[in-house]
């Protein structure tokens, strides 16, 4: 991510959550989703989005809500057109999806294609924290941060992606970006 975050990920596959975001000893956990349209939306010239915010038993077919003690942030992405959303948990209020909107001023846009949910979590001063880290510096760090997340999409989306597909040309912008400047790649 391009917002200087240090991105983990559990060792177990016991947790209710996939990532972990810290940033200045302050932590996000982060469930990752798919971000689907939403068919009750089809005849709208707006493009909406469902998210959703539960797993499922898969033996009993049971929807099981997250709480905030187990998820701060879900993050949903659309294999198709590369599209994420990264929405608060609290903006379900304990509802098993919500919608996304990609017209601005409607219903949770700010959530589209922005990590704006992470910065209000932490409630930090981005451009400051760059600056005082060197810009440039601070560009690479949060380029390496997010090249680990589109890792992790890219190995949960099972693969068949093309070289037009919008996360092999993003993964590929940020491998670019980061041996240009002089980062090596694990």
């Amino acid at each position: 991510m391009l917002e200087g975050y240090s991105v983990s990920r559990p060792l177990s596959g016991s947790s209710r959550y996939d990532l972990i975001a810290e940033k200045d000893g302050k932590t996000a956990k982060i469930q990752v989703k798919s971000l689907k349209l939403d068919s009750a939306y089809k005849d709208n010239e707006d493009r909406v989005y469902k998210l959703e915010a539960y797993s499922l038993n898969p033996i009993t077919k049971k929807k099981n809500l997250y709480n905030e003690n187990e998820v701060d942030i879900i993050v949903g992405y659309n294999h198709n057109n590369g599209y994420f959303a990264a929405v608060p948990l609290k903006s379900f209020e304990g509802k098993y999806s919500c919608v996304v909107h990609t017209e601005v001023g409607k219903t949770r846009n700010e959530y589209m294609n922005s990590w704006k949910a992470l910065n209000d979590l932490f409630n930090t001063d981005i451009v400051k924290i760059q600056y005082d880290k060197g810009y440039l510096e601070g560009m690479l760090d949060a380029a390496e941060s997010e090249l680990y997340i589109l890792y992790q999409i890219k190995k949960r989306s099972g693969g068949g992606l093309h070289s037009t597909d919008p996360l092999v040309i993003r993964i590929k912008e940020t491998e670019d970006f980061l041996r240009k400047n002089g980062r090596e790649l694990e």
